[in-house]
């Protein structure tokens, strides 16, 4: 690694640390190389419920060494599409048990502990939020109380309060974590075909090929780019073929009605209706969609999954 560089190390308390301190099983810690290659840690310790989540972390500490703008699979609220990234930051909140040397006195009440809740951005020092006073003096009550609000907040932290989860007809929420991934590949493809290509090799894809390609599909869908393309002779005349076939199509990009049904299929329920109930719902957005048969047809063609038994529904 060169100088400046950045790296994750991550280290695991012992079991008593745990218990008595709330101290989670594992613990990143953002760090980089000096000119003198030493490592410098930043910030403070990232706490990790387990080991995945832990070397999860360190690809993504070491992924900020790469410049170039990462491009992504976005999905939010019914909607879905490519994105560029270039800044990242990776949050957590947590408490911690502080003990004064010298008890305080609060409403007649004396607390020589506090519960002090804090967020923690990777790579930077913790942010205290609040501090609550604890009645007691007494350490085996203060560490219940920690380990009780502890539990509450992991409880609540598998379900952010931030997050968009909205459930559909079926039950399903709309963070299905790679199950639309497919779809959406198939509908972004006719616009993107040289990014979903790349990104569907995610494993030997380097984030400047994806980069690249999405300029150039950019660039002959709109005719427009933020970046220099830099082409070879092959890839000059595969773009110029490209536009002046976009310039022919009346319609290009990305298909309206195969962009509502992949984007709808768990967020409005789609995926619980039958072919006509999906036509009727796609008319009444004026998609003018073509008839319940042809649906259903484009739905297999973007392998949807399906939720619905087999038979009549009333």
């Amino acid at each position: 690694m060169r100088p400046e560089s950045l790296a994750g190390v991550y280290l695991t308390p012992d079991l008593e640390a745990q218990k008595n301190h709330g101290l989670p099983p594992f613990i990143v810690f953002q760090t980089r190389i000096t000119p003198e290659f030493e490592i410098e840690q930043m910030g403070d310790g990232f706490p990790c419920n387990d080991e995945a989540h832990a070397k999860e972390l360190m690809k993504t500490i070491e992924a900020r060494n790469v410049t170039v703008p990462r491009v992504m699979m976005a999905n939010w609220a019914g909607y879905f599409g490519l994105v560029t990234m270039t800044n990242f930051q990776v949050c957590s909140e947590g408490l911690e048990l502080f003990v004064y040397h010298k008890p305080k006195e609060i409403d007649g009440q004396f607390c020589k502990f506090s519960l002090k809740y804090y967020r923690t951005y990777l790579g930077k020092s913790a942010e205290i939020l609040n501090e609550e006073f604890l009645p007691t003096t007494d350490p085996q009550i203060a560490n219940r109380i920690l380990q009780e609000k502890a539990e509450a907040l992991r409880r609540n932290k598998k379900t952010p309060a931030n997050a968009v989860q909205p459930k559909s007809q079926i039950g399903v929420i709309a963070d299905d974590s790679g199950l639309m991934m497919e779809s959406r590949f198939l509908v972004l493809s006719n616009a993107f075909p040289e990014t979903i290509a790349l990104m569907r090799k995610a494993d030997i894809s380097t984030p400047q090929e994806v980069y690249d390609a999405f300029n150039r599909d950019m660039f002959a869908l709109t005719g427009k780019t933020d970046e220099h393309l830099l082409l070879s002779q092959q890839k000059f005349e595969e773009l110029a073929k490209r536009i002046r076939k976009n310039r022919r199509n009346k319609q290009k990009g990305i298909d309206p009605i195969e962009f509502e049904l992949v984007g709808g299929w768990l967020f409005k329920g789609y995926a619980n209706m039958t072919p006509e109930q999906r036509r009727e719902a796609l008319q009444k957005l004026g998609l003018n969609p073509p008839s319940a048969g042809a649906i259903n047809k484009i739905c297999l063609r973007l392998k949807l999954p399906r939720f619905r038994k087999p038979g009549k529904h009333s």
